[in-house]
């Protein structure tokens, strides 16, 4: 080979080891990048000494007074004692729907949804989770006078039977899962949650699905409507959790870690206390040294 040829292999040598040189140095300052930005509300948060919550108004979780916009519910006060226990300033910047709590986070507008997220697909796919707080049992409630499905889930599986519940919710995925013969009766997502009752006691559903609490809650105020025809155990069981950006571990580790504690100290066991007015609707969280 003649020395031209050997100097072209040699800079063409060089020039390969300076391209992957500088594709390696952009490699490593993007992941550098990548782990700073997936930290930026936990930097926030430790620069303004202050945890900025979304929610969503819904009891008992976070319950805002219609006159006076007054805040309290299990997750609002869990949330003001993480920030107590973290020495950090809890600030409550956005209500939201939930169509668009988890775009709370995504978009930097909260640091956390200090809501009761359930930990859907669309929390596993877009956020970390932090919890359980306690776990919501959901039951079937029908209209009083009805007791064609007393004798279990089986009966609901009827094409001559209608569910209704919201677009997404809880009570249109089980209603799909348990009872897919059936009609549903769907309602726009953000429904009040009273209107999927109000669509049993009035003649419109024969059934739904919700929350042991938010039943027994409307049946308090609508005394003789409607009834829990759940026996045993509830149908299914979903966490109570609050979410972070995706990514933002340090972020997660540290609320996560807070509320490890208020669970251990029995502060969650005593402000769950305060808002169950109906007896045995908030299951507890076990903890890992209770058999």
């Amino acid at each position: 080979m003649s020395f031209k040829s050997n100097s072209l292999v040699t800079i063409a040598a060089a020039v390969i080891c300076s391209v992957i040189a500088v594709a390696l140095i952009d490699t490593k300052a993007s992941h550098q990048d990548a782990a700073q930005n997936s930290n930026a509300a936990f930097d926030r948060v430790m620069s303004t000494h202050t945890i900025r919550c979304s929610y969503v108004p819904y009891a008992p979780a976070n319950i805002v007074d219609p006159n006076t916009k007054a805040m309290t519910g299990v997750l609002h006060d869990v949330a003001e004692e993480m920030g107590k226990v973290l020495d950090l300033k809890v600030k409550w910047v956005e209500e939201s729907t939930w169509g668009t709590f988890i775009e709370t986070v995504r978009g930097g507008r909260a640091d956390a949804f200090c809501g009761a997220a359930f930990g859907f697909a669309a929390e596993l796919k877009n956020a970390e989770l932090v919890g359980p707080v306690y776990y919501s049992g959901i039951t079937v409630w029908t209209r009083a006078n009805d007791h064609r499905f007393d004798g279990g889930l089986a009966a609901l599986n009827q094409k001559g039977v209608t569910i209704t519940g919201e677009d997404g919710s809880v009570a249109s995925q089980l209603a799909a899962a348990l009872a897919p013969n059936a009609k549903l009766l769907a309602l726009p997502q953000n429904a009040p949650y009273s209107m999927k009752m109000d669509n049993v006691a009035q003649g419109k559903a024969d059934a739904t699905f919700v929350e042991s609490y938010v039943g027994e809650d409307y049946l308090a105020h609508n005394p003789g409507t409607i009834r829990n025809v759940t026996t045993g155990a509830p149908v299914a069981v979903y966490p109570n959790v609050f979410i972070v950006n995706k990514g933002e571990f340090k972020l997660q580790s540290m609320l996560q870690g807070a509320m490890n504690i208020l669970h251990n100290n029995g502060t969650i066991e005593r402000i769950m206390k305060k808002y169950e007015i109906y007896p045995h609707t908030l299951l507890r969280v076990r903890r890992p040294y209770e058999e």
